[in-house]
């Protein structure tokens, strides 16, 4: 059986509002972290507990989870190029022409990729259904 990461998907136009909450889940991923990180390190220094303020803190640390993970599991199904393409894009923000200029593609596959990318996130994060594998 072949990887599903080589299978083309059939690339369904997400709406707008799903496509926009994914890009700015990833977009905000190396904060997400990076808090995740900060809240682990916070939770394991406190010596007397405060339950209400730990129940807050566990809150947002079970939220920042959730879409931490998301974006770790969407990027272990991308190929090399599209891992690349959400690292320049969205991890360090540059902008779709830089992005098409160093890694020496045209826009209709950034777009392509980036149809790809959302919809795969948007399936993870539960607001979009899986589109079938073509043969």
């Amino acid at each position: 059986m072949s990887d599903p990461k080589n299978q083309p998907l059939t690339v369904i136009e997400l709406p707008n509002h799903i496509a926009s909450f994914c890009e700015e889940t990833l977009c905000l991923f190396p904060q997400y972290k990076h808090e995740l990180m900060e809240l682990t390190r916070e939770s394991r220094e406190r010596g007397e507990v405060n339950h209400y303020l730990f129940m807050r803190l566990e809150a947002h640390w079970y939220h920042l989870r959730f879409y931490a993970e998301a974006v770790d599991h969407l990027l272990t199904r991308l190929n090399r190029e599209e891992r690349q393409l959400v690292a320049m894009h969205y991890f360090m923000r540059m902008p779709r022409q830089v992005v098409c200029e160093k890694m020496d593609i045209d826009e209709d596959i950034f777009y392509c990729y980036q149809k790809r990318i959302l919809q795969l996130l948007a399936h993870r994060l539960g607001l979009w259904p899986f589109a079938e594998s073509t043969p």
